[in-house]
């Protein structure tokens, strides 16, 4: 019986080590990929608009819940919407700023097409007006169309769907990289 007990101790300490060292190991990954992406959506900003100061990156997220798009706000104004996936264009103004004001998650179907959602139901900052189903459903089939048609050679910055890039990139120490 004393002989088992040690055993399973043996085996468990293993088991936690394993694990440890996993964790890890995946940590340092997740830093060096945030620091590979922050440094490439600075960079491909500062191609497109010279020196602007990046003063956030965040998640935009389709009607079907996944952060296809990466909002970069500019400090004073001015703002730019990639595809999280290539980092292509699709909308960008230098001198206003997104009508989302207060709003944790922050829905996007295109130019003009900001939403929030309440209840269950996605409200179009721009309209005022609320989604069918059938359009929700329309909207997120168009956009995935899109979105898998505009993919480039620019390269995939996710390697998953559950990979938040902007609440990585974020940070206020993060903030200071960006501006040097």
């Amino acid at each position: 019986m004393i002989y088992m007990k040690k055993i399973f101790s043996t085996i468990v300490i293993i088991f936690l080590i394993c694990f440890l060292a996993t964790n890890i190991k995946l940590s340092a990954n997740n830093l060096y990929d945030e620091y590979e992406s922050k440094t490439i959506i600075q960079q491909v900003t500062e191609n497109l608009f010279g020196d602007v100061i990046i003063e956030s990156v965040e998640d935009l997220y389709n009607l079907d819940d996944s952060p296809d798009y990466l909002y970069v706000k500019f400090v004073d104004s001015g703002y730019a919407i990639y595809s999280s996936q290539t980092l292509d264009l699709l909308e960008y103004s230098l001198n206003s700023t997104l009508p989302y004001s207060g709003v944790n998650k922050k829905y996007y179907a295109g130019p003009a097409n900001y939403f929030i959602k309440i209840n269950n139901q996605y409200e179009n900052l721009t309209t005022k007006t609320f989604l069918s189903n059938d359009e929700k459903n329309t909207i997120v089939e168009q956009s995935k169309t899109v979105l898998l048609a505009a993919e480039t050679n620019t390269g995939k910055l996710r390697k998953s769907n559950n990979l938040s890039l902007s609440s990585k990139i974020n940070s206020k120490e993060n903030e200071n990289i960006m501006k040097t």
